[in-house]
């Protein structure tokens, strides 16, 4: 008699394991949901006849992993348990999805788990790419995107050998569970291939369950080792919250601590930087005052100098001064002997001036329009234009006969007048003393450079 066929299915959640299940038995006992939250609990067991018309066959479908409602662990814990009581497994069916192109890392986790738990599990192993359409259209589409069966297979037999072992030699088939009801063909299709999927299934060895008693212990193992470190997790975090309880008051005293040094430090710095300004003011201020006097003493000093230079010049000045008045003097003591020596006539000439030209203020217009000398400085003024009670003098003693020897001696002391009368600025300047006169009557040429 032949023995039972059992096969399990494995994949992620939205392969269509339940979906397949139900073809193979030919009746609705597995819910299948139509988005990626798993509709079977853990593991689940289904026996019939083959498409309900055929040999009888069991049928084991699984949660995926990585679900949504379920850890990986425990999962992989209750099929342990469930495959341990039925003895045997005819075969794992691997599920993918063939419009996925890369394999999900829950894809890869769930096959490092059974790799684990049985050492010959690739060797029970035959993977059925799903959703891989058989109509005319779908096997066109394929042709055009040069996508066939072949290049998958090569695809995933290189993935596997990459990421479990090079010497894996896995089966692969194609279905589509999803096939339309309605078209022969496509179920002749999905049959055929689950057909030769238990032919060959039923060619493998049947593996030991008690095999499994190693994988269930190590996984206790490592269930226990879990919980022993999520203890030690929380006996550390609370370890960790009385240090860390610790170490905050800790800081706080030592923040005060170096509060308190700090203040220190601080008022020692600020009275440090006080004497430093007041030494330095200090300084300032005996800079200041030595500056003062030293100012004060140079002024002083240029003051000396300058009440000296003043003093000198005014010496200077009287010595000048004296001598305009000895010369003056001596200018009278000229014009006096002048007087004495000529004799008196009649009528009184007009004194010619430079050039042969006579003022205007003496051109005939009576005879108190005469020279008179000015008894202050010895010189000459115009009566009309300053009256004066003084006496003629100089002007009656110029000889009549034209002699110019008392007309150069007048002359030469710069008695001359303008048009309008008044004497001129060079004649000024002799009776101011800018320009002197020398003992022989003359003007001092060189004060009458200076002048001019």
């Amino acid at each position: 008699m032949m023995a039972e066929t059992k096969l399990v299915l494995l994949g992620e959640t939205g392969v269509g394991k339940s979906t397949l299940g139900n073809k193979v038995l030919g009746k609705e006992v597995f819910r299948a949901g139509s988005n990626l939250t798993s509709e079977t609990k853990i593991a689940n067991k289904q026996s019939g006849s083959l498409f309900g018309n055929a040999e009888y066959i069991s049928v084991i479908d699984t949660q995926g992993l990585n679900d949504a409602e379920g850890t990986d662990y425990e999962h992989t814990k209750q099929l342990i348990n469930l495959l341990k009581r039925e003895g045997y497994i005819s075969a794992f069916i691997l599920v993918l999805n063939g419009q996925e192109t890369r394999w999900k890392s829950s894809t890869w986790s769930m096959l490092e788990l059974f790799t684990n738990m049985y050492p010959n599990f690739w060797n029970k192993v035959i993977v059925l790419v799903n959703f891989w359409p058989t109509d005319e259209k779908s096997i066109k589409r394929r042709k055009q995107a040069d996508r066939n069966e072949q290049v998958l297979r090569d695809s995933i037999t290189e993935q596997l050998r990459g990421r479990i072992s090079r010497n894996i030699h896995v089966r692969i088939e194609f279905c589509d569970a999803h096939y339309d009801v309605d078209s022969a063909n496509e179920k002749k299709a999905f049959e055929d291939t689950i057909r030769n999927l238990i032919i060959l299934a039923r060619s493998f060895d049947q593996t030991d369950t008690l095999n499994l008693k190693a994988m269930k212990t190590k996984q206790d193992e490592l269930a226990d080792n879990y919980n022993n470190l999520q203890n030690e997790i929380k006996e550390n975090e609370k370890k960790h919250q009385n240090e860390i309880t610790n170490l905050k008051k800790q800081a706080e005293e030592t923040e005060e601590r170096l509060k308190k040094q700090h203040e220190q430090t601080l008022q020692k710095e600020i009275s440090s930087v006080k004497d430093q300004h007041s030494k330095q003011i200090e300084e300032v201020k005996n800079q200041a005052t030595e500056a003062e006097k030293r100012l004060k003493s140079e002024f002083d000093m240029r003051f000396s100098q300058m009440d000296q230079s003043y003093q000198q010049e005014l010496r200077m000045r009287e010595m000048q001064l004296k001598m305009q008045a000895d010369a003056q003097q001596q200018q009278l003591s000229m014009m006096s002997m002048l007087q004495q020596a000529q004799p008196s006539y009649p009528q009184q000439m007009p004194m010619q001036m430079p050039g042969g030209e006579y003022p205007s203020s003496i051109s005939g217009r009576g005879s108190n329009n005469i020279l008179d000398f000015d008894d202050d400085f010895g010189m000459l003024s115009n009566p009309g234009h300053k009256s004066s009670s003084r006496q003629p003098t100089l002007a009656s003693a110029v000889p009549s006969h034209g002699s110019n020897k008392y007309a150069d001696v007048i002359e030469s002391l710069g008695i001359q007048y303008k048009k309008d009368g008044t004497v001129d600025k060079r004649t000024r300047a002799v009776r101011q003393g800018l320009v002197k006169v020398r003992a022989d009557g003359q003007l001092d040429e060189r004060t009458l450079k200076k002048f001019k």
